[in-house]
């Protein structure tokens, strides 16, 4: 089970966890979760879980600034809790990642009332052979096609076993049927009217 990354809300250290430091290798996006828990939830009287928007902001290996927004926290009297899912930029190139937490407070003008920020801490992303985000824009057609392709296949299987079950239950029809007919007696030949019925043959009188 994965460590918590603690934060103190007063002094805004963050302590990553030795199990933690790990973040995957380059070019993966969502699939490394990281889970926080910053201790303290009000600091000098403002409430950090009352209508505050959260980011871990972060600058990847190549010095390059970017940030995944944190869609929902989980708030009790001593602390905030969230989940990180670590999207595609920190991940694009492999070294050393640094991240902080913000929160933000607006107003209806989106003008900003409150902002708080932790230390930074840092992970590792380890190399990998995938291109990058930057390289293919985010896109990757061959996995695509290849998607496609492995759908496409599965689709022609169920259509053939459909259609073999299909013939399967029309020769079991059809031979039940002849197997019906050959049992059935056969309906008696039909008789002529009298007046077409031909007069039996009378023998001459014996002498």
């Amino acid at each position: 089970m994965a460590e918590t990354i603690i934060i103190n809300a007063a002094t805004r250290e963050i302590k990553v966890p030795d199990s933690e430091i790990n973040f995957g290798v380059a070019g993966e996006r969502k699939i490394e979760r990281k889970h926080f828990r910053i201790e303290g939830r009000t600091y000098k009287g403002v409430d950090l879980a009352d209508g505050f928007a959260w980011k871990v902001s972060c600058e990847n290996a190549a010095k390059k600034p970017c940030a995944d927004l944190i869609d929902s926290i989980v708030a009790d009297a001593t602390g905030i809790e969230f989940d990180w899912v670590v999207g595609a930029a920190p991940m694009a190139f492999k070294g050393e990642l640094k991240f902080s937490v913000c929160a933000k407070r607006t107003n209806s003008l989106a003008e900003i009332l409150n902002e708080w920020h932790s230390r930074i801490g840092t992970g590792i992303v380890n190399a990998g052979l995938e291109a990058t985000v930057e390289d293919i824009g985010g896109y990757d057609l061959a996995a695509q096609l290849q998607q496609e392709a492995s759908q496409a296949k599965a689709n022609a299987e169920a259509a053939k076993d459909a259609q073999e079950a299909a013939e399967s239950a029309r020769d079991a029809a059809s031979g039940s049927a002849s197997a019906a007919a050959g049992l059935a007696p056969r309906p008696p030949a039909p008789l002529l009217p009298r007046a077409l019925q031909k007069p039996l043959a009378t023998l001459p009188p014996k002498l």
